[in-house]
């Protein structure tokens, strides 16, 4: 009979102490699962921002290189540019061209404005039967300017030509750009 109390009392001990560690164990195991959980989510963050850090920095790299490309395209249209004008004013062409301007820009006057027209030094032959004051400027690529009455200052010049054409030259320039692009991913 103490055998069998020792043995029931024992029996009751360790099923508390059974209970007890189940208990402990499922706490625990909760406990490791939301670590788990906690550190998954953690990573899975982390992972979201490198992700995100990498396709921000390729569409940096991207439009740099669009960049540097859009760039040589403009140095080498403008070098074009360039070339085609200093070959315009060094031909017959511009003799006519800048007797049309010279007569054009002289209507806009009347005979009592005093003027001056600031030329190239070469084109200063167009000049030689006017009445006005010369004064050299090398500066120019070609064309004109004429101050009239020392107030008011009129540009002819080609470099005038060019800068109010440059809206429409960078629409062209951006349309040839945007249709090389759009060649470049249809190839893809």
């Amino acid at each position: 009979m103490v055998l069998d109390k020792h043995a029931s009392e024992n029996e009751i001990k360790l099923k508390e102490l059974e209970k007890k560690y189940d208990k402990l164990l499922a706490n625990t195991q909760e406990s490791a699962f939301t670590k788990d959980e906690k550190h998954y989510k953690s990573m899975r963050k982390k992972g979201n921002q490198d992700s995100k850090k990498n396709i921000s920095k390729a569409k940096v790299a991207y439009q740099n290189k669009v960049l540097v490309s859009k760039s040589r395209m403009i140095e080498t249209f403008n070098e074009y540019l360039l070339e085609e004008i200093k070959g315009f004013i060094n031909s017959d062409k511009y003799d006519s061209y800048f007797a049309n301007c010279l007569e054009s820009a002289m209507k806009n006057f009347s005979g009592e404005d005093k003027l001056r027209i600031i030329i190239r030094k070469v084109d200063k032959k167009y000049l030689d039967n006017k009445d006005m004051d010369i004064e050299i400027s090398d500066e120019l690529l070609g064309g004109f300017h004429i101050i009239a009455n020392e107030n008011i200052k009129y540009d002819y010049s080609i470099e005038g030509k060019l800068s109010d054409a440059s809206e429409y030259i960078g629409c062209l320039i951006l349309k040839l750009m945007t249709n090389k692009a759009g060649e470049n991913n249809e190839r893809k």
